[in-house]
């Protein structure tokens, strides 16, 4: 099986904390890949300005070492702050138990107001940059060769030659052997998704990590 990933922090029944820059802390605009290397997927270069989305390592200089709790009080064990991942020691030791030395994790302080540390955490770059969706199956349309694209966003004169639109049916499906032995990835083709195999959502779930919803995604 394959699994998107998705964060608890925004329901409040958790009393996840909400976090905040500090003042003179990193500049997350200025953040780099350390390999901009094109290669016909999305998210390259400066495009969108999130490079942590691309499956590939950041140069770390202008990456912020402190975030300011502004509300709540449980810290979960996965969040997501401007698109980075916040992760705990727990999240980092079961991804490095099935990818060691795959991922990056840049170290973090969680302080409070007044500059007191509350605990430790860690940025997280997914380093796994994959074509995994099954050409075949998937009725999506791939968007002048690079993105994985509703067809009724795209102008009709647009689209590849030979397409078939199935309206709001399209779907994306993604294929294992394609996939092969990663466990945690980005799709060079797919803009919005964080996968996981099913193994990693497993470890996940049974070792009680907390922050962290999986939808499951079709597959074969």
């Amino acid at each position: 099986m394959v699994y998107a990933v998705a964060t608890q922090s925004l329901d409040r029944k958790y009393g996840f904390v909400e976090l905040e820059f500090i003042r003179g802390d990193g500049d997350l605009k200025k953040v780099e890949l350390q390999d901009p290397t094109q290669d016909d997927g999305k998210y390259m270069h400066h495009e969108h300005g999130r490079h942590w989305d691309s499956g590939r390592s950041i140069k770390i200089e202008h990456v912020p070492k402190k975030l300011r709790r502004c509300s709540g009080r449980n810290i979960p064990d996965f969040d997501k702050f401007n698109g980075l991942f916040v992760v705990s020691d727990k999240f980092k030791l079961i991804v490095e138990r099935l990818e060691p030395g795959v991922h990056q994790f840049i170290p973090l302080q969680i302080v409070e107001k007044g500059g007191e540390v509350l605990t430790d955490m860690w940025f997280m770059v997914v380093c796994n940059r994959l074509d995994t969706v099954d050409r075949e199956r998937t009725t999506m349309m791939l968007h002048l060769g690079r993105l994985w694209t509703q067809s009724r966003v795209v102008p009709e004169e647009y689209w590849p030659k030979g397409f078939v639109s199935r309206g709001r049916d399209e779907k994306i499906v993604f294929n294992r052997s394609q996939i092969g032995d990663h466990h945690l990835w980005r799709d060079k083709h797919e803009a919005t998704m964080t996968l996981v195999s099913d193994a990693l959502a497993k470890a996940l779930l049974s070792e009680g990590v907390t922050g962290i919803d999986f939808f499951e995604l079709e597959s074969v």
